[in-house]
């Protein structure tokens, strides 16, 4: 065995390569990565986060023997050869070689670039490994293991989309093993930047590497035995959710943290203003970039492309030198914008519609008198589930390799059952971190109002979303009449749930019967038998309302849907966030109206309007959702005591 050398990694301790993956890594093109951060812009937010691609690499490339070593001690040391783990720790160390400066922003965040010109394409990774000292570093290792043709085989290798990584391992391909070891779902490249990142930025978070003992091969697939002579390893599959648990923590705190989201939306938006290829930026490290563009007024080009808008990309830059960030004027969140986020992604991130974006962000900067690289839409991509559910498992009593995801979703028994609840949580707050944000100078902070009227009406005005929308009014529609129907056939309406029901139809969630209407009022929501002798303390209340109720208007339900309506109404006007708010408290609101007549509900309704036309600075977003929510709660009580 040839001479190894020891680097020391603050996150793996030593780390051994032999001298000819030695000569890649002392290669300019690999050294290149030691500048460019694996965070990005994270480092303004959390400032020890300036560990770079560089041993990151290096980290990928130890993970990958640590898995394939697994993989031999659960079967024997032939079932991949030392050839072929030589293959894998090169692919490890030049999974990364094509990135950019910033280059998950200007792809990934807010991409600028088109999709061809990605890290992982044949164009961008012949730039770094053809023709070049890295290449030739490669070519050798290649011949010492018996692959001439190496650097073809690693940028083929690198490019695999999902489903071309499926047609070759039907085909009996090799290298789709490889592939997945470093780079698939829980794999070397995952596996080394959690911890890394966790370390760099301070937090307290780590997995268990006991996972990685249950790697084991079927064939050329790689897959996690959860199977235990037919009983669930509970001790693997624990350690797959906290993995989960902890890539969701860290897109929380770190991958999508609004400074690290404004700061990106502004470097992104200085390298699209300054018009510069990625074939420019492919020789920089980070600062290298940034100093160019500070001083692009210097510079004037770049590779022979010239730096245009000079001084509009300097003041980004020199803003985000300084820590002076834009402000977000307006912001979407996945739940508010659920019926069109995936029509908002196609618009406003995919690379493919960059012209449109940036006609959408000079238009909003036309109607408030702003200069164009003031206004900067940020929209990230909503598949934001961590791929590491999809990870192929071994589950007792099914003879098939399925993705975990998979698995837990046909809910096989309890356990089954169980992971299908911890996966599908997981997903959704992966899911729920998604948010769409429009950042625009400070300098014109005091036109924030007209700026949010305007991207409200811009960003609500899409035609997919209003039938969606519409679609949905019917449902709820459908449902409130299907279950007022119901409760008017109940002989006991006393023990009936009121705050249920509303949350049950607002949900769209109508009854299901078999034997017709008269079925309906078996399955309605009840009472508990503690509120039910609550309710018996009110008795003399209920007389006295019952009492004031107007004939063919006493229906608790039919009440609660009106109060509903009416406040409904006023909700189309709210901030996003309050409406969101006010929208969570509409089943207690109808609970707490179960007792009110027709009298009071039309006092409600009229004293509700009085309300909000007297709120000053309703349109202005200075009311907060809890505000809002006590206004029609106040407004309730009035309506009681007045009637």
């Amino acid at each position: 065995m040839p001479k190894q050398t020891l680097f020391r990694d603050a996150v793996h301790k030593d780390i051994a390569f032999d001298p000819f993956e030695l000569d890649v890594i002392h290669a300019p093109q690999f050294q290149r990565m030691s500048g460019i951060r694996q965070l990005g812009l994270a480092h303004l937010l959390y400032p020890c986060a300036q560990h770079s691609r560089f041993e990151h690499s290096l980290g990928v490339a130890h993970t990958a023997r640590i898995i394939v070593n697994a993989v031999r001690s659960n079967h024997d040391q032939s079932v991949i050869s030392e050839p072929e783990l030589r293959f894998t720790r090169a692919l490890a160390l030049v999974h990364d070689i094509g990135h950019l400066p910033f280059g998950h922003t200007l792809e990934d965040e807010r991409p600028i670039f088109p999709a061809e010109h990605h890290h992982d394409e044949t164009d961008r990774l012949n730039i770094f490994l053809r023709d070049t000292e890295l290449g030739d570093a490669v070519g050798r290792l290649g011949k010492d293991i018996g692959r001439p043709n190496i650097v073809d085989d690693l940028i083929r290798v690198m490019k695999y989309t999902h489903q071309e990584k499926e047609d070759a391992r039907k085909l009996g391909h090799r290298e789709v093993l490889f592939a997945d070891i470093v780079g698939n779902t829980i794999c070397a490249d995952l596996l080394d930047y959690l911890l890394r990142d966790t370390y760099f930025t301070g937090l307290q978070h780590r997995y268990d590497e006991r996972i990685i003992s249950a790697f084991k091969l079927d064939g050329d697939q790689i897959y996690i035995d959860l199977d235990e002579a037919g009983a669930l390893r509970h001790s693997v599959f624990s350690e797959i959710v906290a993995l989960l648990r902890l890539r969701y923590t860290l897109g929380e705190r770190i991958y999508y943290h609004p400074i690290k989201n404004v700061a990106s939306a502004m470097i992104s938006k200085a390298v699209e203003l300054s018009g510069l290829s990625h074939r420019a930026l492919a020789p920089l490290r980070d600062e290298e970039l940034l100093y160019l563009l500070e001083n692009a007024s210097t510079t004037g080009k770049l590779s022979g492309e010239v730096i245009q808008n000079v001084d509009q990309v300097e003041t980004i830059v020199r803003m985000i030198r300084c820590r002076k960030f834009y402000t977000c004027a307006y912001s979407i969140t996945g739940d508010a914008a659920a019926y069109h986020v995936e029509k908002l992604v196609s618009l406003y991130h995919d690379a493919e519609n960059v012209a449109e974006r940036r006609k959408v962000e000079t238009a909003i900067a036309a109607r408030v008198g702003a200069l164009p690289c003031q206004v900067v839409i940020f929209c990230p991509h909503n598949k934001m589930a961590s791929k590491a559910a999809m990870v192929r498992v071994r589950w007792p009593h099914n003879p098939e390799l399925e993705a975990l995801e998979t698995i837990s979703e046909k809910e096989y028994g309890l356990n089954g059952q169980m992971a299908h609840l911890e996966i599908d949580q997981l997903k959704r707050k992966h899911q729920s971190l998604w948010r769409m944000s429009v950042y625009v100078d400070p300098a014109v902070a005091a036109r924030l109002f007209a700026i949010k009227e305007h991207c409200r009406e811009i960003f609500y005005n899409i035609s997919d979303a209003d039938s969606d929308a519409n679609s949905n009014s019917s449902a709820k529609a459908a449902a409130y009449k299907q279950t007022m129907e119901a409760i008017a056939v109940a002989d006991d309406r006393d023990t009936i749930d009121i705050a249920q029901c509303v949350e049950m139809c607002e949900n769209t969630k109508p009854l299901s019967t078999v034997g017709g209407l008269s079925d309906v009022p078996r399955i309605l929501p009840r009472k508990t038998v503690a509120e039910r002798a609550t309710d018996s303390n009110r008795s003399s209340t209920r007389k006295k309302t019952a009492a004031k109720r107007v004939a063919g208007d006493d229906e608790p339900l039919l009440v609660a849907t009106d109060i509903i309506a009416g406040i409904r109404k006023h909700l189309k006007k709210m901030p996003v966030v309050q409406r969101e708010i006010v929208e969570g408290q509409l089943p207690s609101i109808a609970a707490a109206a179960e007792n009110l007549g027709g009298r009071e509900r039309a006092l409600f309704l009229t004293r509700l309007d009085e309300a909000f036309a007297s709120v000053a600075h309703f349109e202005q977003n200075q009311f907060s959702g809890g505000g809002f929510v006590d206004l029609i709660r106040d407004t309730l009580k009035k309506a009681a005591d007045e009637a």
